[in-house]
């Protein structure tokens, strides 16, 4: 059966998904915030301009709050991370974060409201590759697979020996395109959603700012940092801590926070990931019907991001997360570009001798993060409640402290600004009636 059968019956499963998701939003509650006009206005230093941070100073500076974010890198995002510089074409490729799904709410309001469009994720057509032993192995066409069974094969979740005939695989197609998520990005890069919240905040956001010190008596907090190799110290009547727990180590706080807190941050983990990004002449390795992406059998994910762009050039991503990252991690920069053309050539024969550039990041060596996702996901809800309980005038975010992902770090900026405007004795009422309206409308665009 010709792949452009499968295709013609996803669309309508999809569009119904879609639309049920609509319905289904529209009897949630709206995001609630108050906005009523300032009267005694609060001073809020936010720790960190990743999507906790200054999604919670967006919504404070809406309310009216005197807001200023510190952040030690040099850019905003924090693990949401594009590369442009390092590729030709105008190409690009994330480093960071990379999926959203149909049910992160949460980022797909604020990709609406900033008027970002979301594409598909993974392609519509051509066939997965398994590696195993010293050979490629075609999967099945993803013409024939929902978004979510793709990713599920990505992940290495799948079976990629599954044998299926015609009538079982449309009614699965038909099925899994309807009940489950449908896994998009950002066009032009997932790092233009940060960069959108930066851009209205402006100069609140102070770059090179690495806090180390926090004190805070009965009226407010003092925060303490290093910027421009010189020590500074600024005052807030309260703090919303975005910071990864990993680095909150090496962070004096007075006096100490709660035992429990105290526990949590000394026992907390990140996920270890490294991504190898290699740039290739031409398309020719994937000839005729590789689409670029899938699995090793030993976890590795294999990415192909340039799919839909109309560039001679391409990328091939090699993507090591988890226990499977941990070999990776122990090799230098060189040697783990040296490995991934290696392992790479051996799905795609031909790809060591058309790379033209190459690059890499190591996410357990970034030392504003020390490793990329939290475990928030395998997180109890008692543990969450420990991670976002608040310290006498410090609120903290972060997707540690909810459920993970993107969404989950824009669901916890909303959460600490409330806390604030509840602190500050507001009145709660719905951020302004035009972002109230558009969470109900927002859902995956067309892609």
């Amino acid at each position: 059966m010709p792949s452009v059968v499968p295709q013609l019956l996803r669309r309508p499963a999809e569009t119904a998904r879609r639309f049920k998701l609509r319905l289904s939003t529209a009897e949630r509650q709206a995001l609630s915030i108050s906005s009523a006009e300032a009267r005694n206005v609060t001073r809020v230093l936010v720790l960190g301009a990743g999507l906790a941070g200054l999604s919670a100073a967006y919504l404070l500076m809406r309310a009216g709050q005197q807001v200023t974010i510190l952040e030690a890198r040099r850019r905003p995002g924090g693990r949401v991370l594009t590369l442009r510089d390092a590729f030709d074409e105008g190409m690009h490729a994330d480093a960071g974060a990379a999926r959203i799904s149909d049910e992160h709410r949460y980022t797909l309001y604020w990709a609406r409201r900033f008027g970002l469009t979301l594409e598909p994720m993974y392609p519509f057509s051509g066939r997965l590759v398994h590696h195993s032993g010293d050979r490629s192995i075609p999967s099945i066409d993803a013409a024939w697979l929902s978004s979510h069974d793709v990713h599920q094969q990505v992940m290495g979740h799948s079976s990629w020996q599954s044998q299926f005939t015609a009538c079982r695989l449309i009614r699965r197609l038909l099925s899994n395109s309807l009940v489950k998520p449908f896994w998009y990005r950002i066009r032009g890069g997932m790092d233009s959603l940060p960069r959108a919240f930066a851009a209205t905040l402006g100069s609140r956001v102070e770059y090179g700012a690495a806090v180390t010190e926090l004190e805070q008596d009965a009226k407010g907090v003092n925060v303490r940092y290093i910027q421009a190799g010189k020590e500074q110290m600024r005052r807030g009547d309260f703090v919303i801590c975005t910071l990864p727990f990993t680095t909150m180590r090496t962070i004096r706080v007075s006096p100490p926070f709660s035992t429990g807190k105290a526990a949590m941050i000394r026992g907390a983990r990140h996920q270890s990931a490294v991504r190898v990004f290699l740039q290739l002449a031409d398309r020719s390795c994937l000839a005729p019907h590789w689409n670029g992406y899938g699995a090793t059998e030993d976890g590795l994910e294999i990415w192909q991001p340039t799919f839909a762009t109309p560039t001679r050039r391409h990328l091939l991503v090699l993507y090591a997360q988890g226990d499977c990252a941990k070999p990776w991690i122990a090799l230098d920069a060189e040697q783990r570009l040296a490995l991934a053309a290696e392992r790479l050539d051996a799905l795609f024969p031909g790809v060591r001798g058309r790379c033209e550039r190459a690059t890499q990041i190591c996410w357990d060596e970034e030392p504003w993060s020390l490793g990329a996702q939290s475990l928030a996901e395998a997180m109890s809800e008692s543990e969450r409640r420990w991670a976002r309980r608040p310290e006498g005038r410090v609120r903290f975010a972060g997707e540690h402290t909810s459920t993970g992902w993107m969404d989950g770090a824009l669901e916890s900026g909303h959460r600490a600004a409330a806390e604030i405007l509840a602190a500050s004795n507001r009145d709660p009422v719905d951020l302004p009636g035009e972002l109230s309206q558009l969470l109900v409308e927002t859902m995956p665009l067309e892609p």
